[in-house]
């Protein structure tokens, strides 16, 4: 599979391309006690997102 989802013992998922990583996300907390999940680009791109998807699509659009 060309976008891969794995899952780590820390409770964060590395999301890979082709077998290369692409970032990072975890579940977490906004200060407002919002849910969200937060990104983190090989690249040092950092972005609080709605949802899995938004972090798995961020993390591929900040990939180059």
């Amino acid at each position: 599979m060309p976008i891969a989802t794995i899952p780590n013992a820390d409770g964060t998922f590395t999301l890979t391309y082709f077998g290369k990583e692409v970032g990072w996300f975890v579940k977490g907390r906004l200060p407002s006690g919002e849910k969200c999940w937060r990104a983190l680009s090989v690249h040092g791109y950092i972005r609080h997102c709605r949802t899995r998807d938004g972090a798995r699509s961020f993390l591929l659009g900040a990939y180059h």
